[in-house]
């Protein structure tokens, strides 16, 4: 069973706390939602449990293993990792692109197996890429480079799969359709940690919200628990209305001024 353990994890930067000893666990099957305003430490704790960052303290075990006992390519076998705004520099065509998420799993020589062409094939269909399959990367408009992306991250069926606002520039369909194949690839038995802006959706489609504050834990718990106006305040200075209707929870901020 996937266990992902940060424990007081510290980082920091030109003086700057980042991260101030913050502890989380996640483990198989839980879709967690890290939230906070603008610079509160959710991509920094992301790069962190994927092993892209070396602490100031605390460890990040996988396991039961620190993430620096990994290998490279055990550790990219084992995890995918998408960060924020992701850019493509090349001009590989988009079935390329989607394809060097298996790049951990290939062998030294040799091209993709009928398998992996399969693979590669159900999630051009998954994402709606099927018509940019030949497509260069570099045209793409940012919500198609965003899902390819995300196509690139699932390719490889992760055990752990960590991404950073996932949904930004994603149209209402995409980012919904996004959202339900992150969740439904938790319920699969893996393990989904994403970063979310979008409260609403963190609440209706997250299994647990990671809070945090100024690189502090705020608060962890069910989506319930957490997105509730006091809370949401703590986090965001910000006051709310956190309503309950037939698709789950509903978040909706309130200008005071």
């Amino acid at each position: 069973m996937t266990d992902l353990h940060a424990s007081l994890l510290r980082v920091v930067r030109s003086n700057r706390i980042i991260l101030n000893e913050v502890t989380v666990r996640a483990v198989a099957g839980e879709f967690i939602a890290v939230i906070g305003a603008n610079g509160a430490g959710k991509s920094t704790l992301l790069s962190a449990l994927a092993g892209l960052l070396a602490a100031d303290g605390g460890i990040v075990q996988l396991n039961g293993r620190e993430l620096s006992a990994y290998g490279g390519r055990e550790l990219a076998r084992r995890r995918a990792y998408l960060p924020q705004n992701p850019r493509c520099e090349w001009p590989i065509s988009v079935e390329r692109l989607v394809g060097l998420g298996l790049t951990p799993a290939l062998p030294a020589f040799g091209g993709w197996s009928d398998a992996e062409r399969i693979r590669i094939d159900l999630m051009l269909s998954q994402f709606d890429l099927v018509e940019h399959r030949d497509q260069s990367a570099t045209t793409l408009s940012g919500g198609e480079l965003a899902r390819a992306m995300l196509a690139r991250a699932f390719v490889g069926d992760p055990n752990v799969l960590i991404v950073d606002e996932p949904i930004a520039g994603l149209d209402p369909r995409h980012a919904l359709d996004s959202m339900r194949r992150l969740r439904s690839f938790a319920q699969s038995g893996k393990l989904v940690v994403s970063s979310l802006h979008d409260l609403t959706l963190a609440g209706r489609y997250a299994t647990r919200i990671v809070a945090l504050r100024e690189g502090r834990m705020e608060i962890e718990g069910p989506p319930a628990d957490v997105l509730t106006p006091p809370i949401i305040r703590a986090v965001f200075d910000a006051q709310s209305i956190v309503q309950t209707g037939p698709g789950g929870l509903y978040v909706d901020f309130i200008d005071a001024q």
